[in-house]
């Protein structure tokens, strides 16, 4: 009786390995990881779009995009608009051709489609979220605005602006601001770049790159106030300007050449903009809401104007990938000394942005005294600190 011998250890490695070969990868279906609005949302804009996030590109033509996103009304029925793959591929975008109406209840279907890999999409998904039964007036952008505590602007012939240090300033306008000062030590290198706050015709707005003596080495008058006049990682240049409320792009000669706008029914806010390396864009809006104070914190007024914080971020299509809300992570009563009695309460304040080495944001609270992480993919939250 013959035996066969035992194959070597290495022969099984490699039979195994063809094995696999053959076969091929195991298609993965793409998971859902993220909804915008998400699932139970309340005080949402009506004129939002509706984001399916993956966690991975989706397999899909222009031909299975139709019908993929449908969305119901409870007032308004249902919803016809384009549906459209984010630029990288991981987030479906649906536009209602119409907003949703004031107060109603929308519900969402995301259908499994029919793709060049089936399934690639997983089974259907319904989620559903409330649309803002008014939409209060938007607070001042800088309220500091309105009446500066003690200011006095300066005449147009004032002497300060006819400092003998610099020549240049005997060739500016009359109302041109005028910066004093100068260095104390060494300094880092480069210019500094400012935008004056304006609230008279003695004192004109402008866009100002200075020296470290803060003289002008450029300068443009502005009809308004601008705010965050910067100067990008990318090399080009932006500002914000209220009375677009956009912020406005400038190549590396100073020139307009675009802008930035909040999407879905939100106004930009003055606080932040983040141009990325992938040609995307980070920022702000504040969100005011009426919201019934009274069930929240005793004394509370039942029609109170409370304004949370929306995050966006955009692709170069100015296409909102991702959107982040106060209204879904923080309570109204995480904020710090403030009086949530009062007819108008601004709980969060965002105040500033900032990618993370590993991709997630951090987010720069004011009144709730906090740096928050979120995860730029899912908008969970992974640590709170301070507050």
């Amino acid at each position: 009786m013959s035996r066969s011998a035992s194959p070597a250890p290495g022969s099984l490695l490699l039979a195994s390995l063809a094995l696999v070969l053959l076969a091929g990868p195991a298609t993965a279906t793409p998971r859902v990881v993220a909804l915008s609005p998400v699932d139970g949302a309340r005080y949402v804009r009506p004129e939002t779009s509706i984001l399916v996030r993956y966690d991975a590109p989706a397999a899909l033509g222009p031909g299975t995009l139709e019908g993929l996103v449908v969305a119901t009304g409870s007032a308004s029925g249902v919803h016809a608009g384009t549906t459209r793959l984010s630029r990288d591929g991981d987030a479906l975008l649906f536009h209602p051709r119409q907003p949703f109406a004031l107060g109603e209840r929308v519900t969402v279907t995301v259908a499994a489609a029919a793709a060049p890999e089936p399934g690639v999409l997983g089974p259907a998904r319904t989620f559903a979220f409330e649309v803002a039964a008014s939409i209060p007036p938007a607070p001042p952008a800088w309220p500091e605005l309105e009446t500066p505590p003690g200011h006095v602007p300066l005449p147009p012939s004032s002497p300060a602006r006819r400092d003998g240090r610099y020549g240049i300033l005997d060739s500016l306008p009359g109302n041109f601001p005028v910066a004093s000062g100068g260095p104390q030590g060494s300094t880092a290198p480069g210019y500094l770049l400012a935008a004056n706050i304006s609230s008279s015709d003695s004192v004109g707005a402008y866009l100002m790159i200075l020296d470290d003596y803060g003289a002008p080495v450029w300068y443009r008058a502005m009809p308004n106030t601008c705010f965050d006049f910067r100067r990008q990682d990318n090399g080009q240049y932006t500002y914000y300007d209220p009375t677009p409320s956009a912020y406005v792009v400038l190549d590396s000669t100073l020139t307009p050449v675009g802008q930035w706008t909040c999407g879905n029914g939100y106004a930009i806010n003055l606080h932040e903009l983040r141009l990325l390396p992938n040609g995307h864009a980070l920022m702000m809006a504040y969100d005011p809401e009426t919201v019934d104070m009274s069930q929240v914190v005793p004394g509370g007024q039942a029609q109170a104007t409370v304004t949370g914080l929306v995050i966006q971020e955009q692709d170069a299509d100015k296409q909102v990938v991702f959107q982040w809300r106060s209204w879904d992570h923080f309570q109204i009563t995480d904020c710090i000394n403030q009086d949530l009695t009062a007819f108008a309460i601004d709980y969060v304040h965002g105040n500033a942005l900032e990618v993370d080495g590993d991709g997630n944001l951090l987010l720069s609270s004011r009144h709730m005294s906090e740096i928050t992480k979120i995860d730029r993919v899912t908008g969970a939250i992974l640590w709170r600190w301070g507050g």
